[in-house]
Parts: structure tokens; C-alpha cells; sequence
């Protein structure tokens, strides 16, 4: 194995366990805030506020991995490293010119949007959210420029220590709320968050002095025609990459119409779910995205076709039984996690019911990334932003009917259903492009596999579970230890249930995992 293959293993490794250390302290600033605002009016009035912020930093993260990393990449081969240096102190200029204005306009207009993003608020709780949208819009504007300076940085294949710095937000927020929110409230969740995007953005300082960095140099150099590139491929991303966060804002603008606490409940039930696509979700992206980029570059398109199967292959057997043991389990674990101080029981049975409806997304949102990551490497950046579009559209009309029956899961279940119908609308997009379908009967079997597998490991969940945890009226205690016995014993029984069904996608995994350790 060469030198180059090794590093770039020690890194994939490196980068897994400190994203699972990053999952660590995010779930820890999870159960931090629940204990310290629950459910209560003031977290709806800061998720309500966060989520434009958010959606900035999103859409600009978005455009700049299809845009910006391509670009300095490119500069780099053919033009050498002055050239990508120049490349990305233009492309640094114009970012943080755009933030200026952006945040000057947001921040006049904050009381205004703020009344669009809630429109059932009272005049306090709008007044709330205009505060904490101003105090967070900083955070915004430090966020985007560590996101450019991260992109410089993966350009040069930089990536773990740079990456290192996601560890701070969690930590930072964390650390604020235990010790500040008794005295500023939700204000401490601010600070925290402004704090760790901050020391994500230092940490890059040093690290670019060790590396020889970008050397700034003013101009925007718009006649360059990599900029004008990048600014026609930014121009058709734009919309559909903010149409995931998009409806999250739909989300919660509808929600607000409900009893108080209702937006925290859905945010904390999506949030398990998330921690859950997390654990799979990066490994297979880094993998897949890079395999998929360099088939379509070779115009493979058989291997291209193979390696999006592959992917969907293990996306069924990995998410299929989560998605059914977080379903049967979600009460006991939100309780468990987050019922201490503000968070009630009414709270975790909230939660709870949110968890059930959005484990059911997982599948459909790893489809959904890998159909991304194809359409990114096709570059048909017009396909993303008019099924992202129509879908928010979906969105809007799917929330707004199942809201008057089912309260707070009807938005749960408009989630569930749009993002059916986002993943079935890429898969159909893309089988016309590549020529041929994606969906075969070698999928169909693992998928058919997987549920079968995880419908016997929901039984004997079902069955071994108190009857307590089952009873949202009345719920019953929860054993720790027997609760960790349950996951394990239900993960062992799905394996087995692949290996009695000769699932091929898992033994090639463990075919893999036997002979790295024969070769160590």
C-alpha cells in the first residue's frame, strides 16, 4: 500500500471518530438545553429566529462545495498555487462583501421577517425573536467566512484538523447554557453558539500560516472566467439548495400557530432522528460522493450506475432498522436523554410522538444525499432547483392540511411524505439521465431483506419492552440498563436475520472488516 493510500485511510478514520466525538458533545448540548427551556415559548422564539441564519449558511455552504471547491481544485492543476491563491482572495472579497449586506438588510428588517417566519406569535414572543434574530445574525455572517476558509483549506487536502473545529459549537453552547442561562436566559444559547463559530474561524488562522495560506490581496476579479463560472453554477444551485432548510422555516412558520412548545417538541424529535442519520450518513457521503465524482469524470457510466445501487443497497440495510427501533423506542430514549429540569414528561411524550413519525424519513433522506451527490457530480444543477422548489411547495400545502387533523405530527408526517416523494423524483430524474433504471431487483431484494430483518427485530422489541414505555398517556419508568440491553439484543438479532437471509451487501462488509484484520 502506498503512502498516499495510507494517509488518506488515517485520515477517513480520523475524520470518523471525531465526527462521532462531535455526535457525543451535540447530544450532550441536546439534553443541556432541554433540561434548562424544555418546551417552553422562549426555545420556540430562538428556533424561530435560528432558522434564517441557518438557511443562509446552508444555501452558502451548498454553493460553495459545488462551486468554490471545483474552482480552487481546477486552479490548482492547471494554474498552480498562485493562482488558486488569487481565485481565493477574490472569492473571499465577494463572500464577505455579500455578508456585510446581507447582514445590514437582515438586521433593518428583522422585526418584519420575524413576523412572517411566526405568524402565530403573540407580540411578545415576536418581540423575543427580533432580539435573538439581530444577536444571531453576527454568528451568520463568521459562519459562511469559516465555511470559505474551510473550503480553502480542503482544496489543498487539508481536512482533519481543520475540521477539528466542530467540536467547538457544541461545546461552547454547552458550556454558556449550564453556567448562564439561570442569568441570561436564552440569550446563553447565543453566546454560546457566536462563541464556537468564532473559534472555528481562529483555528483556521494558525493553519493557514503552517500551510503558506491565501496571501490577501484586494479585487473581486469578476471578469475572471472561473468566477463567472462559479457565479452561473451558484445562480442555478441557489434555490434548490435552500429548499431543504426552506421548509423547515414553512415548518415552523405553521407551527407557531399551535400551543407554545410545539416547535421545540418537533426540533427535538427531528434532532434524534438526525443523530441517527449521522452515524451513516458521513462515512457514505465522503465515499460515495468521491467514487460517483470519479466515475462520472471517466464517463463510466456502468461503474457510476453500480456505485449509486451499491449505495442505495446499504442505505436500506442501515437505515430500515433504525428507523423501527427509534419508532418502538422513542419514549423511553427521549426520556431518558432529555426529562431533567424544564423538560416534563408532557415534553418528552411531545417529542416522543414527533420521533415516531420522522424516524420514518431516514431512508428517504440518505436517498435523497446520495441522489445529490449524483446530481452535483452530473453538474445539472437545474434538475436539483426545480424538483427542491416543487417540493416546497408540497411542503406547504401538505402542512397546512394535516396540521387541522393531527396537530403538531401532521407536520411529522408532511416531512415524511415530502421527502417520499423528493427521493422518488431524483431516482426517476436520474435513471432518464444515466439511461437506465437505479432501482433493480438486486435492490428490491436488500430492501425486502432489510424489512423483513428489521420486522423480526421489532418484534422481539415489542415484546420485551415494558408496557409502560409503550403507554403515551401513562408512561412508565425507565431501566437504563435494560433499555441498552434491548438496542444491543435487537441489533445482534438483525445481523443474524441477514446472515440466515444471505444478505450479499453484508457480507461483503464483514468479507472487508475480516480481511483488514488479517492483514493488521
Amino acid at each position: 500500500m502506498s503512502n498516499r493510500r495510507k494517509s488518506g485511510a488515517g485520515t477517513i478514520a480520523g475524520m470518523s471518530m471525531l465526527n462521532m466525538l462531535i455526535m457525543l458533545f451535540s447530544v450532550l448540548q441536546a439534553v443541556v438545553i432541554a433540561r434548562a427551556f424544555g418546551t417552553e415559548r422562549t426555545y420556540d422564539a430562538y428556533l424561530v429566529a435560528f432558522i434564517l441564519p441557518e438557511l443562509i449558511v446552508f444555501m452558502a455552504t451548498e454553493l460553495i462545495n459545488a462551486t468554490l471547491l471545483p474552482a480552487i481544485t481546477e486552479a490548482l492543476h492547471k494554474g498552480g498555487r498562485s493562482v488558486a491563491r488569487k481565485l481565493s482572495a477574490s472569492t473571499l472579497n465577494l463572500v464577505f462583501l455579500a455578508v456585510v449586506v446581507l447582514l445590514v438588510i437582515l438586521e433593518l428588517l428583522a422585526p418584519q421577517l420575524i413576523s412572517l417566519m411566526a405568524p402565530g406569535f403573540h407580540a411578545q414572543d415576536l418581540a423575543l425573536a427580533t432580539i435573538l434574530l439581530r444577536l444571531l445574525l453576527p454568528m451568520m455572517a463568521i459562519s459562511v467566512l469559516y465555511k470559505v476558509a474551510l473550503t480553502f483549506h480542503h482544496s489543498v487536502e487539508s481536512f482533519l484538523l481543520p475540521n477539528f473545529g466542530g467540536l467547538f459549537p457544541p461545546i461552547a453552547i454547552t458550556v454558556c447554557v449550564w453556567t448562564l442561562s439561570p442569568f441570561w436566559g436564552i440569550k446563553a444559547v447565543v453566546l454560546g453558539v457566536t462563541l464556537g463559530v468564532t473559534a472555528q474561524l481562529l483555528i483556521l488562522i494558525p493553519l493557514f500560516a503552517r500551510q503558506g495560506g491565501i496571501s490577501w490581496r484586494a479585487g473581486l476579479a469578476l471578469k475572471d472566467p472561473r468566477m463567472r463560472k462559479m457565479g452561473k453554477l451558484a445562480g442555478l444551485l441557489l434555490f434548490g439548495a435552500a429548499a431543504e432548510r426552506a421548509n423547515l422555516l414553512i415548518d415552523r412558520a405553521v407551527t407557531s400557530t399551535l400551543t407554545a412548545g410545539k416547535i421545540s417538541a418537533l426540533k427535538y424529535g427531528f434532532q434524534m432522528t438526525a443523530y441517527a442519520q449521522a452515524l451513516f450518513s458521513i462515512p457514505l457521503n465522503k465515499v460515495y460522493y468521491t467514487h460517483i465524482s470519479q466515475a462520472v469524470a471517466g464517463k463510466d457510466w456502468e461503474g457510476t450506475r453500480e456505485r449509486f445501487r451499491s449505495g442505495l443497497r446499504l442505505l436500506s440495510i442501515f437505515y430500515l432498522p433504525c428507523a423501527v427501533g427509534l419508532s418502538l423506542l422513542a419514549l423511553p430514549l427521549v426520556r431518558l436523554l432529555l426529562e431533567r429540569g424544564s423538560f416534563t414528561t408532557l415534553s418528552s411524550v411531545w417529542s416522543a410522538q414527533a420521533l415516531v413519525v420522522y424516524s420514518w424519513s431516514l431512508l428517504f433522506l440518505g436517498i435523497i444525499s446520495l441522489s445529490t451527490s449524483l446530481v452535483y457530480a452530473l453538474k445539472r444543477m437545474g434538475i436539483f432547483t426545480a424538483i427542491g422548489l416543487s417540493m416546497m411547495a408540497l411542503n406547504l400545502a401538505l402542512d397546512l392540511a394535516l396540521i387541522r387533523y393531527f396537530d403538531h405530527l401532521g407536520i411529522a408526517l408532511s416531512t415524511v411524505a415530502v421527502n417520499l416523494a423528493w427521493s422518488v423524483a431524483l431516482v426517476a430524474v436520474l435513471s432518464r439521465l444515466l439511461g437506465r433504471r437505479l432501482i433493480g431487483r438486486a435492490e428490491l431484494t436488500t430492501l425486502a431483506r432489510a424489512l423483513l430483518a428489521s420486522a423480526v427485530m421489532g418484534a422481539f422489541l415489542w415484546l420485551a419492552s415494558p408496557t409502560g414505555w409503550r403507554d403515551y398517556r401513562y408512561p412508565g419508568e425507565v431501566n437504563p440498563i435494560l433499555l441498552l440491553g434491548m438496542i444491543f439484543g435487537g441489533i445482534i438479532i438483525y445481523v443474524l436475520m441477514l446472515l440466515i437471509l444471505r444478505e450479499v451487501e453484508l457480507l461483503k462488509i464483514i468479507k472487508k472488516l475480516r480481511h483488514k484484520l488479517t492483514r493488521t
